[in-house]
């Protein structure tokens, strides 16, 4: 055996001696782009906010707007197979009709529990997200018992038309500014992706179904 030949390790060994020093592989975290200006922000915002009491966060309601899909891409899922078994049944996950499409539902959340879950017709647009905001935040607002509430949400150009600003300062809703770049920073972010996966769970095959489902959950 040649000195090249002695210096090679193979691959499994490399992997248990990492096992053996408490590494395992893991996909890595998902995170946005954050330059130097967003983390400054992101950083404010923190400090601004991490004293509130739970008064504080009592009036607060974290909105957003998500996609339900019928048959959402879920890279975790992964199968034990050997080579030329990639066809078997039981190494494959079933598609179904219309597997890209899905429905856009507006929510919101608040200390007091979940708002209503509002479908959203074709492409949301300001008048239309000015008259979800009329129509449901009152009954957020009572079940609060707060005459004026703050709000979290993300900041597409939708969210900030002058039909929006004007309905939100007459609901009296205050914007804590969330600052670019933050999905972290709005907790519905965490619940929307628990509400995926129980409705994901329960394998809706047709919009329709796909809405009742999601209602439901």
């Amino acid at each position: 055996m040649g000195i090249e030949e002695e210096k090679q390790v193979s691959s499994s060994a490399i992997k248990t001696l990492a096992h053996g020093d408490g590494y395992h592989a893991y996909r890595p975290l998902l995170k946005p782009p954050l330059d130097s200006d967003h983390i400054k922000k992101r950083y404010e915002f923190a400090l601004m906010y991490q004293n509130k009491t739970i008064h504080f966060w009592n009036h607060v309601i974290f909105i957003d707007e998500t996609v339900v899909r019928l048959q959402p891409q879920d890279s975790r899922k992964r199968v034990w197979r050997q080579e030329g078994e990639r066809l078997e049944p039981e190494h494959s996950v079933a598609s179904v009709k219309y597997g890209g499409k899905g429905v856009m539902f507006w929510g919101c959340i608040s200390w007091a529990g979940a708002g209503p879950l509002v479908a959203i017709e074709g492409t949301l647009t300001g008048s239309g997200y000015a008259d979800i905001l009329w129509e449901w935040i009152p009954q957020v607002k009572q079940s609060l018992g707060v005459q004026s509430a703050y709000i979290i949400e993300d900041h597409p150009k939708v969210h900030q038309t002058s039909d929006v600003l004007r309905i939100k300062n007459d609901l009296r809703l205050t914007d804590l500014d969330l600052p670019g770049y933050s999905p972290d920073l709005n907790a519905i972010k965490t619940v929307w992706s628990v509400f995926k996966t129980r409705v994901s769970e329960r394998a809706p095959e047709t919009l329709e179904e796909l809405k009742r489902i999601t209602v439901q959950e």
